[in-house]
């Protein structure tokens, strides 16, 4: 099924700190919805039957509250829920952008993507959130194929994106806490190691969506607009990552050498409601590199930013 008719409602991808965005009327949204529930239907996925399902009816009803301005309905909604709503319905709208020749033998992968609670929270056990989890190497692998570079799944790591000769390995992970996060570089670095020892040599990276790290309570953002938002979760992200590096890279000298990882992909989404009282939902990313300026661990990451960057600015 061709995905090219389906709206381009992406919030925004930021490269170095750059913040852009755009924004969709509801009517927008509900049809890239509604085009997006066809193209899971083509792999024999009713989303309608799924959590999406609820998600799409609170929609409607978000929508609503907000075009009437209709504050007492507006307030009588969980915000929790609304965050959890307009992030999920933006991921499945991404992720339906993949082509078939990604998705190829995956289709179960899209099923267990539409399992679990409704919404999370801190006490999902981690197997009934499985789907999210899955969200994140889908969305992952969708920024790449949407700039038509070469991406697979699983073949051996979570995503494979190659061009011009260059092969990028991305395993992603989505921490929980920030004690997680240790966790999540370990699971990565022995995943690298047994790829490198099975003959797939690439650029390491780890794509780590910080979301429930740096917004535990899924807050929404009341911000001027929507690049006030990702600025907010920008700084957030900034601040982690430098309080954050020096874990890294002790981390890294306890790995050994064939469990190196060459680039850590921060990222998280962000749901802000602006002083014009639109919902607006944009996903803002840092990459940082592992190992000292002009080593080769260096320069073979920057050789992945080129990807990186190249995968953004095509979100515009």
């Amino acid at each position: 099924m061709s995905n090219s008719a389906i709206p381009d409602i992406y919030g925004t991808m930021s490269v170095d700190n750059k913040v852009e965005g755009s924004r969709n009327s509801p009517s927008e949204i509900a049809k890239a919805l509604d085009q997006t529930f066809a193209w899971f239907k083509h792999y024999g996925i009713d989303l309608a039957k799924t959590r999406f399902g609820y998600y799409r009816d609170l929609y409607k009803k978000i929508s609503e509250a907000m075009e009437a301005s209709d504050g007492a309905r507006w307030r009588a909604l969980n915000k929790r829920e609304v965050f959890a709503t307009a992030a999920e319905i933006v991921n499945c709208v991404e992720i339906a952008t993949l082509p078939d020749s990604v998705v190829g033998d995956h289709v179960s992968k899209l099923r267990r993507y539409a399992t679990g609670e409704r919404f999370y929270s801190p006490s999902t056990n981690s197997s009934y959130d499985q789907g999210r989890d899955i969200a994140s190497e889908l969305r992952i692998a969708a920024m790449f194929a949407r700039q038509r570079l070469t991406v697979q799944l699983e073949d051996p790591a979570d995503v494979v994106v190659k061009h011009n000769g260059e092969v990028v390995y991305i395993e992603c992970k989505r921490p929980k806490t920030v004690h997680g996060l240790a966790r999540c570089l370990k699971r990565a670095s022995n995943q690298f190691s047994t790829h490198r020892h099975n003959g797939h040599a690439g650029i390491a990276v780890v794509a780590l969506d910080m979301t429930l790290v740096v917004n535990p309570n899924l807050e929404i953002v009341a911000a001027k607009n929507q690049g006030d938002a990702v600025e907010t979760v920008q700084k957030l992200l900034a601040d982690f990552t430098r309080n954050f590096e020096r874990d890294v890279l002790r981390y890294q000298r306890d790995f050994k050498k064939d469990a190196r990882i060459e680039a850590v992909m921060f990222w998280g989404t962000v749901v802000s409601l602006t002083d014009d009282r639109a919902i607006d939902v944009a996903t803002a990313t840092r990459l940082q590199p592992q190992g000292p300026h002009g080593s080769q661990a260096y320069e073979r990451c920057r050789r992945f930013q080129s990807l990186f960057t190249m995968a953004n600015l095509h979100q515009k």
